[in-house]
């Protein structure tokens, strides 16, 4: 019944899980070569990486916390054979004579009842301890003639039942004790309180697998605990698993007068059965912490790469963030300088408006200053030479002579003004041209950063979620080897446990230094 600790530490799922670190696995490989200097013709085997770790301390604590309880398991599952043995009176597990040992004694119900039956009285079912008293009790009430044999028989076996009974009790006791409790505390609690609304799918399916093994532990002890409390009276058939050796029993026997023959290897399924989870909720967990480990050593290298890719999009960012600020200035120089020579073109126009107007207004005045100057000379022609008339003839003259050189220069200004309107025209096109480019270059950059801008979020979430993975894995694999959660797998004498005291002590000596503090 001995379990090898080291063989069953080391589950074949582990070994492909987990990378030891560098420096560990460059301690291994010299190891390896002093070892093959020794021996030159040896094969050597790689080792592996739960070796290494092992071999390398790594988690050495905790994973020698974990094969203490292993021994506890073991320590168990041996009492529980040397228990059983002792039931059966052999040496070691031996179906066939368990089998013709129940036979036996259910020979000797079969005869103490048919005693019973043959003086008229009726047969007792022996469910429990209460029945084997009652019936042993009838045997000498009613003075029948029972076989001693059988009836030693009988009394011994109540005595081996109620002493492994007893045992088996106190080994399921053991098992809540010294195993399911250290289970809950050591590997259950100090990974599911690591960062509760941060857990990673590892951690949530490690959890899920080991709430299974809790419930199913928790189940199978309590069906333990009645069924030896039922069994003190009158056992709970309902109780009873279907194990192939309480089948057998049960086929070999009379089970209907005799069901107390299938309690001690029922309880003995339970129990084994307790072991077998522990056993697997220990290599899980094993597995869980290497796991973490590895996935540690993944997120803390994930996590570096996406730091270094969110730097450069950053500075990315940064460049094309510019490149827009710069754009928009440029977009809106020009959108100004449009304006202004909206503006400038606008007030050319007005000009040459008001440069028109004047020029119609003096050809006006020039018309009706001409037909005076001809009216004059009729006049003159018609009658005698007057000199008066001459003199406002010549006065006209002047002034038209004035208002033709006024009209060119005003033709000549709007000559001039009509080709600044030109010009500024083609410069206006110019400069719509410009800023329509430069504003589509400018709502193409914004697209753009904004893309980038996005992008850049997406990654920052990202990292923060890789981040917070990280920080749960460090918490649990922090909190799974703290020397608290190791404490917890081995059975410490309570009067060590003096950080109670210490810190009470310690709350009394501030108390008094700030009493003196105060009065001084």
């Amino acid at each position: 019944m001995k379990r090898n600790i080291e063989r069953t530490a080391t589950p074949p799922d582990r070994q492909a899980t987990y990378e030891a670190d560098r420096v560990a696995e460059d301690d291994s490989t010299q190891q390896q070569q002093e070892q093959q200097a020794k021996n030159p013709g040896a094969v050597q085997r790689p080792r592996t990486a739960l070796e290494v770790a092992r071999s390398s301390g790594m988690f050495k604590d905790y994973l020698a916390g974990l094969d203490n309880l292993r021994s506890i398991v073991n320590d168990c599952e041996n009492r529980l054979a040397q228990a059983l043995n002792e039931f059966y009176g052999t040496t070691e597990k031996d179906e066939q004579m368990f089998n013709a040992f129940n036979i036996e004694v259910n020979k000797a119900f079969e005869a103490c009842n048919s005693c019973l039956d043959k003086a008229g009285h009726q047969a007792i079912i022996v469910d429990g301890q209460a029945p084997i008293a009652t019936l042993v009790n009838k045997l000498k009430e009613y003075r029948l003639a029972a076989n001693p044999e059988d009836t030693q028989l009988l009394l011994q076996f109540w005595e081996s039942f109620k002493l492994a009974l007893e045992q088996l009790q106190t080994i399921a006791d053991d098992y809540e004790r010294r195993v399911l409790s250290k289970l809950r505390t050591g590997c259950l609690i100090a990974s599911s309180g690591a960062m509760a609304t941060a857990k990673s799918p590892l951690s949530k399916a490690y959890e899920a697998e080991a709430a299974a093994y809790s419930k199913e532990l928790e189940t199978v002890r309590t069906r333990v605990r009645l069924l030896c409390h039922s069994a003190g009276t009158h056992m709970r058939m309902e109780l009873l698993g279907k194990a192939s050796h309480t089948e057998r029993v049960l086929i070999n026997c009379n089970d209907d007068f005799y069901p107390i023959l299938c309690v001690v290897p029922d309880l003995t399924v339970k129990l084994e059965s307790m072991a077998r989870i522990a056993y697997q909720w220990l290599d899980k967990d094993e597995t869980y912490l290497f796991e973490v480990s590895r996935q540690l050593r993944d997120k803390r290298s994930e996590t570096r790469e996406m730091e270094q890719q969110l730097r450069a999009e950053r500075e990315k960012h940064r460049l094309l963030l510019k490149s827009v600020k710069s754009a928009y200035l440029m977009c809106q120089n020009s959108k100004k300088r449009l304006r202004e020579i909206t503006q400038e073109l606008k007030n050319l126009e007005e000009h040459i408006e008001h440069s028109a107007r004047e020029r119609r207004a003096k050809m006006d005045e020039k018309k009706q200053k001409k037909e005076m100057a001809d009216f004059l000379d009729l006049s003159i022609t018609q009658t005698k030479m007057n000199y008066a008339l001459q003199l406002k003839r010549q006065r006209l003259m002047a002034q038209i002579q004035e208002l033709e050189e006024f009209l060119r220069k005003v033709e000549q200004e709007i000559s001039s003004l009509k080709t600044q309107i030109q010009t500024k025209t083609n410069e206006r096109k110019s400069a719509e041209d410009l800023y329509q480019a430069q504003d589509s270059n400018f709502a193409n950059m914004k697209t753009d950063l904004e893309g980038y801008t996005k992008k850049v979020q997406e990654m920052s979430n990202e990292l923060r979620g890789v981040r917070q993975h990280l920080s749960h894995l460090e918490s649990i694999q922090s909190l799974k080897t703290s020397p608290e959660t190791v404490d917890t797998f081995y059975e410490r004498p309570r009067s060590v446990k003096l950080a109670p005291s210490l810190m009470e002590s310690i709350n009394m000596k501030k108390r008094r230094l700030l009493k003196q503090s105060v009065k001084s």
